[in-house]
């Protein structure tokens, strides 16, 4: 399986970003070297990368995958501009390209041996891109990731304990203010989100917006020093299929009727249920019928013994 192994932030002071989410967020530190530090979430790991003259201050993936070889040859042919280099300290061989979005992206086959921390949780990261059907084929068939949940407001990807969501970038600046940006990234605590926000208060982080339901779920929002925004939530949520039948409400009373039926197809939904539920109602009905032919034939038996 394709795994999101860690996530790049490329900034101007790693110090200064690594102290952030270390005090004000209490996600530990992995490992340090000249210019990178790399963070421990209960999830992908976090790497602050400083600028250099191939880098802009931006938010980057990287994705471990089974096949290399294979991978770049199906972004070749999908028309992806593809770089390789073979010395990079950590995972040797890796390659990069930018995604229909522009996001970069990095691929390799070794490990990072990271050792995910216990909190905060680094549930998802959210892609806010132009075109959900573009994006989603891209991810999907192109680099052959498995989709959990599939609509035209949400769709997450199997990826390992942190998931790669998309999210359609709105139009305007609304509610949701956070998915104006090209990533989001979101952290889960161990409790309800207010009391998680509170105890993230005290560590002295500063909340840009204060707990809200929205309708799909409740979050907070604040940011870090070079001005990325950070969603928090709590484990308290409703399932990821709720937040994607929410979003399609929404969307239906702004007059988008497309995608308010696409929520109600399975394909939103968790794969295989429909299939699981025919199951089950077909084997009620043949236990039914097995049951109505045994009375029967016990009426025909007692019929008979009573004529003899």
């Amino acid at each position: 399986m394709n795994r999101l192994s860690h996530v790049i932030v490329f900034t101007p002071d790693v110090e200064r970003m690594s102290r952030f989410y270390q005090d004000r967020l209490g996600v530990g530190v992995a490992r340090e070297g000249h210019g990178w530090a790399a963070l421990r979430p209960a999830g992908a790991a976090l790497w602050l990368h400083a600028l250099g003259s191939r880098h802009q201050q931006e938010i980057a993936l990287a994705l471990e995958v089974a096949d290399l070889d294979a991978a770049v040859t199906a972004l070749r042919a999908h028309g992806t501009t593809v770089t390789e280099r073979g010395n990079d300290a950590i995972f040797g061989r890796i390659a990069y390209f930018r995604d229909p979005d522009g996001i970069l992206v990095d691929l390799h086959t070794g490990t990072s041996a990271h050792h995910p921390g216990a909190a905060p949780a680094f549930p998802t990261v959210v892609l806010n891109v132009a075109s959900m059907a573009a994006t989603q084929a891209f991810y999907r068939d192109v680099l052959g990731l498995t989709a959990r949940i599939e609509s035209a407001w949400w769709t997450d990807f199997e990826t390992g304990a942190t998931r790669l969501a998309l999210h359609p970038r709105p139009q305007r600046s609304g509610r949701e203010g956070h998915h104006g940006r090209a990533v989001t990234i979101g952290f889960t605590g161990p409790r309800d989100v207010v009391s998680f926000v509170r105890s993230l208060e005290k560590r002295g982080l500063a909340i840009a917006k204060p707990p809200r339901n929205e309708g799909f779920g409740t979050f907070a929002e604040a940011a870090d020093p070079d001005g990325n925004v950070l969603v928090l939530r709590g484990t308290v949520e409703p399932p990821a299929e709720a937040a994607a039948a929410g979003k399609a409400t929404q969307g239906a009373a702004a007059g988008a009727k497309a995608n308010a039926k696409t929520s109600r197809k399975p394909a939103a939904r968790a794969k295989g249920a429909t299939a699981t539920n025919g199951a089950r109602a077909t084997s009620a009905r043949g236990k039914a019928a097995a049951r109505k032919k045994r009375s029967a034939a016990k009426r025909r038996s007692a019929s008979r013994k009573l004529k003899r």
